[in-house]
């Protein structure tokens, strides 16, 4: 269950394009099935490759429950700002091969974004969601997550992530939802939760990305533990992020301890 913050006091309501070629989880494959249970999608075949094969870059015609406007050029915007925030760092253009995010978001990927100045770290966001979603008034999100070392596993995680968010509006994520991950994030962790949180590491450079009729924020996928998630639903993200400031976290560390 996604958990959403009370709003208005209201009650909490419930560079070259690659595809990996890591194993998925049985634990990986039944999260997709529930998801693509949601949509009405279907989970195909997973076939294998010797080798990486180019994602499809196409602009078919969604579903009627996506809103979608000027989405090439928003992602190509979108991925300048990227480019232009990690500048020094190497970027590369990312496809999970596996589970129905085609059906719903043709054309996403993800930029896996290796160490540099900004990050002695790896950083994966999402580029076409704001193409998905987004408001009369131009303005729609998009999602980060930071990681100790290159993993295909964070890939599929950024598309899951996208696929959900991209659903109908009850599935919309912001600032402060909270959302189940299934698994580890990963191997050996105790997160197994986001919460989604501004992206305290990189700071409001990265965060807003505008243009002429529309604006992208970028908001942060932070691995939690299910007691650091039900801390939260019971006392807000505030509080949980003073935890984490009181406990000096390193948030990228997969085997951090829980503050709770």
């Amino acid at each position: 269950m996604i958990h959403r913050p009370p709003s208005n006091n209201a009650a909490a309501r419930t560079a070259s394009i690659t595809r990996p070629k890591s194993i998925v989880s049985t634990a990986s494959v039944r999260l997709w099935t529930r998801l693509a249970m949601s949509g009405a999608s279907q989970v195909p075949d997973r076939k294998s490759s010797d080798g990486d094969v180019p994602c499809r870059r196409g602009d078919a015609a969604l579903p009627s429950r996506v809103r979608r406007r000027r989405g090439p050029e928003a992602n190509q915007v979108i991925s300048a700002h990227h480019h232009s925030f990690f500048k020094g760092h190497e970027i590369r253009e990312r496809c999970w091969p596996v589970g129905p995010i085609e059906s719903r978001l043709p054309g996403f990927y993800v930029h896996e974004v290796g160490p540099g100045p900004r990050l002695q770290g790896w950083t994966y966001l999402s580029v076409g969601l704001w193409s998905a979603v987004h408001g009369v008034d131009g303005h729609g999100l998009e999602f980060l997550l930071s990681a100790p070392q290159r993993d295909d596993r964070l890939v599929e995680l950024m598309t899951m992530v996208g696929y959900y968010h991209a659903g109908p509006s009850t599935q919309h994520l912001d600032l402060g939802h909270t959302m189940p991950i299934g698994e580890p994030w990963l191997p050996h962790s105790q997160c197994d939760n986001y919460v989604v949180s501004l992206p305290y590491l990189y700071g409001p450079d990265l965060e807003t990305c505008n243009w002429e009729d529309g604006h992208a924020r970028h908001l942060w996928l932070l691995p939690i533990t299910q007691a650091e998630l039900d801390f939260k639903v019971a006392n807000g993200l505030e509080t949980l992020e003073q935890r984490f400031d009181e406990a000096a976290i390193l948030p990228t560390d997969p085997l951090r301890e829980s503050v709770v």
